[in-house]
């Protein structure tokens, strides 16, 4: 009671999620799931207690300076784990070209959840935006079928993988 779980994140375009639900409902069996609202985190899930919201929020818009950028879609593909590895996630990587922009609005973001002692967003970046997960980890077989499924996806509509980004959530 009095504790909010939350995050940061980018929305994606709805042209793009409808591509990405036409796809991951393709690959959905009893093991492998959709992720229900696809997006690029740019902080670790934390909970802020009621209180701290107002001041949270100030201290967020005073610290993050954000300018609209395109984040471009890469069709490369990564297997990545939730820190306790009770799921995994069949991932899009995003282009080296949104980086520095996406790198400069975690470290903004980072400052004001220290001041919170809340937990900062991973050492290592890999910006992605998770498609599918599962309990267990992806077969060598599911990786390579799901490799090559995102990559024909993205030969065929390589101009609609790229997201304007106006706003954070």
């Amino acid at each position: 009671d009095g504790n909010w779980a939350s995050h940061i994140f980018i929305e994606l375009h709805p042209d793009i999620l409808s591509k990405l639900k036409e796809f991951t409902s393709e690959l959905e069996d009893e093991q492998i799931k959709p992720v229900e609202s696809p997006h690029v985190s740019i902080s670790k899930m934390f909970i802020l207690k009621h209180h701290w919201i107002d001041n949270f929020f100030k201290m967020l818009s005073a610290t993050v300076f954000f300018e609209m950028f395109n984040l471009e879609i890469s069709p490369s593909i990564a297997f990545l784990s939730n820190e306790n590895k009770s799921r995994h996630f069949a991932c899009i990587l995003l282009e080296e070209s949104c980086k520095s922009h996406l790198q400069s609005l975690v470290n903004n973001i980072d400052k004001s959840l220290k001041e919170f002692q809340l937990p900062t967003y991973y050492e290592e970046s890999i910006f992605h935006i998770s498609v599918l997960w599962k309990l267990t980890e992806f077969s060598d077989e599911e990786k390579s079928e799901i490799s090559t499924r995102i990559k024909s996806l993205m030969s065929r509509d390589s101009q609609l993988f790229t997201n304007v980004v106006d706003k954070l959530i």
